[in-house]
């Protein structure tokens, strides 16, 4: 099958999507490319509080709170 896109996104996590998300308000044709079917458990990947501010831009925070995350009140790192 052969489909003619605009954007091609590489990676489906965060910033991919919400990538493709603001493509496509735009209305560019986009397509995102993740090798993984999301299955397992993303250990380790937080998101910053001011994740908020793109995910009300998007639509998408009241979603986001639905999904029932665990807050994080601090990253750290070495």
């Amino acid at each position: 099958m052969t489909k003619v896109v605009d954007v091609l996104v590489v990676g489906g996590g965060p910033a991919g999507t919400a990538t493709a998300l603001a493509l496509r308000r735009y209305g560019f044709n986009v397509v995102v490319l993740e090798r993984s079917d999301y299955k397992n458990t993303r250990i380790g990947e937080t998101l910053l509080p001011a994740i908020r501010e793109p995910l009300v831009n998007l639509g998408l925070w009241e979603l986001f709170l639905s999904d029932s995350h665990l807050p994080s009140f601090g990253i750290h790192s070495a």
